[in-house]
């Protein structure tokens, strides 16, 4: 390479280098693994916690976590041979309620718990369980009925504490039954281990299978000199078996596995295949082969917990992430994250910390899928700013759990009948779908594109939501913390299935919005559908944002007090904003109930359109004519539109249309009598003294709305047909 093309090409890495911290909040993977770990061992508040208080805990974590853009949870549930849920198999766990084998009080299952409230949530809960260990620490008792006290030949003390033997049959037949267990009782997504396989090395002692290797050894083929393969051969029959016997009972049903970050060093390895590291070695020490698995296809994705920080002398994570990466081409790789070890000084700029370069290299290198967090209690605390930055930058967006395609890579249908009613966004299923359980939906994925924005369900910044349920409430995206997404008319919504494997549909149709709204009137539509419906006894006021500010059942205590005694109600209508088209298009909610009266006021805001008096009218009248056809027996009150004054300067859309106010009233009368409706005429109430047409500004606060002494003149001037 040429002296200038060299300086070029160096200039611009430098240049793209500078702006990767920036890209990655415009450019995120839109299908990432983004777990964190939940551990119980060592977490002593938990046994102190009654059964409401750590359900509490467990929503704020979940709520923390998802706000941080995680996706799923590796859930601790069968610490040491016991249970963080309903078993019949072993015992409740001490890490529960402080004593091994009793129940919480009041009773909850924590785990059925937890998965409901990760999908509600739209996350994934893995069982997380360790396969061998039956203490943690010498002073643990095992209750009565743990299956020591039935089967102590299974078991085995090494160091202070006590494993069941891996080489027992009966110890690997027991744990899969377990984990067997758990898939049919349990709607987890994966059976998820940690890295306690054979226990780790205690210098000088030797784990006591002899007498197990003398009983089996020869048979499954090995010789003394090779006691260290038939140790790792136990571990791969176990992982096989539960892979297979989970798969049998859900074929979706995923096992993942979390080793020791060094598989082996180079320096150990006669052909030179390990990593260049110096450290403890997860085939040698804890009999694990997890490159083979992989190859078999025993386990569905791997996430070796690397640790240490890029540049450590022994196991540096940058040598690491990448041997694995390398030597992980199958299953899904994740990456396990120390969130205590990413505030370590960046090698190349020690004023920012290591967190950059190390999401480099995760979304860089083939074969990396994801990260999961340890400890996930950290990012909920924020150490070291974690939170802030997966908030703020790397997990800014949400993230599809990349699809599971050895296991199934069918993509379900799309969905159906995406419709709109009322504030809700809803869907259907493709039936035949629905009934499969391999493309039954999982998760629904919702994208919104606001108006001149082009449908790209590859970009996710514009999935909103993650969820389960076949209905969406457009109020909640009206509140969307991303302003850039406004609800305006030609906004579209894209609604996907993703199926247990996350396979996700594709062709999708699209729903797109015709009308303007303003960002207050879905959540007002949602307010109206979470209190109590308007039924025939009821006195509603409908209209805009004049209507809303109203205290209509406050101004009218007497009618108030009737209607209550009869199971009615005055109920306040008005949506700020709102047009004569948006009243019609809810008025379902209202026609439901067929109230007694309705008190009907509008057209400010389409006056600020730009529309004639006739159109206006024109709207109005087909709200009428609605509420007559379905509701004979509801006695309609038009009020008059109400004056403005221009002189406060708040409503540009105003400016120079005060005479359309008179005109309107003008044509809206006729309107009313032709269709023998009720006409009450309250404009001139409000003028100035001596104006035919300006509001008094005294009564105002902006020149539109009024005072509440404003509203007072108002009561007056309705009373009689209130009370009537």
């Amino acid at each position: 390479m040429k002296t200038r093309q060299f300086i070029s090409a160096m200039a611009s890495a430098v240049i793209l280098l500078a702006v990767s911290a920036n890209s990655f909040a415009q450019e995120l993977p839109k299908c990432e693994f983004r777990g964190a770990w939940l551990h119980i061992v060592g977490n002593k508040r938990i046994a102190t916690q009654t059964s409401s208080q750590l359900q509490e805990k467990l929503i704020a974590t979940l709520d923390s976590l998802k706000l941080a853009g995680c996706n799923a949870v590796l859930f601790q549930v069968r610490p040491d041979a016991d249970a963080f849920y309903d078993s019949k198999l072993e015992p409740w766990t001490r890490y529960l309620t402080g004593v091994q084998g009793r129940a919480p009080e009041p009773y909850w299952d924590p785990l059925a718990f937890a998965v409901e409230e990760c999908h509600k949530r739209g996350m994934e809960l893995h069982a997380w369980c360790n396969p061998y260990r039956v203490t943690s620490e010498e002073s643990d008792i095992l209750c009565d009925d743990h299956l020591y006290h039935r089967h102590p030949e299974l078991f085995v003390k090494y160091g202070k504490q006590w494993y069941f033997n891996p080489g027992e049959p009966a110890s690997r037949k027991f744990v899969t039954k377990v984990m067997v267990d758990i898939v049919k009782r349990y709607d987890v997504d994966a059976i998820h281990f940690d890295d306690y396989f054979y226990p780790y090395p205690i210098e000088g002692q030797e784990f006591d299978d002899e007498a197990s290797f003398r009983k089996y050894g020869a048979k499954q083929g090995f010789d003394k000199d090779h006691k260290a393969d038939w140790r790792r051969d136990n571990v791969t029959i176990l992982m096989r078996d539960i892979n297979i016997a989970i798969k049998k009972v859900k074929p979706w049903i995923r096992l993942g596995i979390s080793p020791f970050g060094i598989h082996r060093n180079k320096k150990d390895t006669p052909d030179g295949s390990g990593s260049e590291t110096n450290g403890l070695s997860c085939y040698e020490a804890l009999y694990a082969d997890i490159p083979l698995w992989v190859e078999k296809g025993y386990i569905d994705y791997n996430v070796p917990q690397i640790y240490w920080e890029i540049g450590h002398p022994r196991a540096d994570y940058e040598v690491l992430i990448k041997w694995w990466s390398a030597n992980t081409p199958k299953a899904h790789f994740y990456v396990g994250q120390n969130v205590s070890s990413l505030n370590k000084k960046d090698l190349n700029n020690p004023e920012t910390t290591q967190l950059r370069r190390k999401m480099e290299l995760v979304r860089t290198l083939p074969n990396v899928h994801g990260n999961v967090w340890w400890p996930g209690w950290s990012v909920v605390r924020n150490h070291a700013h974690i939170a802030d930055s997966l908030i703020q930058v790397y997990q800014k967006y949400p993230a599809l759990i990349p699809a599971y395609s050895d296991i199934d890579s069918t993509a379900p249908k799309p969905v159906e009948n995406l419709r709109k009613e009322g504030y809700l966004l809803k869907w259907n299923q493709n039936r035949k779908d629905a009934s499969d359980k391999m493309q039954k939906a999982h998760f629904y994925v919702i994208y919104y594109f606001p108006a001149g924005v082009e449908v790209d369900t590859n970009n996710s910044k514009y999935i909103i939501k993650i969820t389960r349920d076949t209905q969406f409430s457009i109020a909640e995206n009206c509140h969307h913390k991303d302003r850039s997404l406004d609800h305006k008319k030609g906004s579209r919504y894209v609604v996907s299935v993703v199926d247990k494997c996350w396979n996700e549909s594709r062709g999708n149709i699209v729903w797109e919005e015709t009308k303007d709204y303003c960002d207050y009137y879905y959540p007002r539509l949602e307010e109206f559908a979470s209190q109590i419906p308007v039924d025939s006894k009821d006195y509603v006021f409908l209209g805009n944002s004049l209507t809303q500010g109203g205290k209509w059942e406050e101004y009218f205590p007497e009618v108030q007090a009737e209607l209550e005694k009869k199971g009615g109600s005055i109920r306040n209508r008005g949506i700020i904003g709102d047009t004569a088209d948006g009243i019609y298009d809810r008025l379902e909610e209202i026609l439901n109930g067929k109230p007694a009266k309705l008190f009907f006021l509008t057209g400010a805001n389409d006056i600020s359109h730009n529309l004639s008096a006739d159109t206006i009218v024109g709207r109005i009248e087909k709200v009428i004519d609605r509420v007559q056809q379905e509701c004979p027996k509801t006695r309609i009150y038009v009020e008059s539109l109400l004056p403005f004054n221009e002189s406060f300067k708040r409503y540009k859309a105003l400016n120079g249309k005060t005479h359309v106010v008179n005109e309107t009233n003008a044509v809206l009368e006729k309107m009313c009598e032709r269709r023998g409706v009720e006409f009450i005429y309250i404009h001139d109430l409000f003028l100035e003294d001596g104006s035919k047409e300006v509001l008094k500004a005294s009564i105002s606060p902006d020149g539109l709305h009024l005072k509440p002494e404003g509203y007072q003149i108002w009561k007056e001037g309705i009373r009689k047909w209130v009370e009537e």
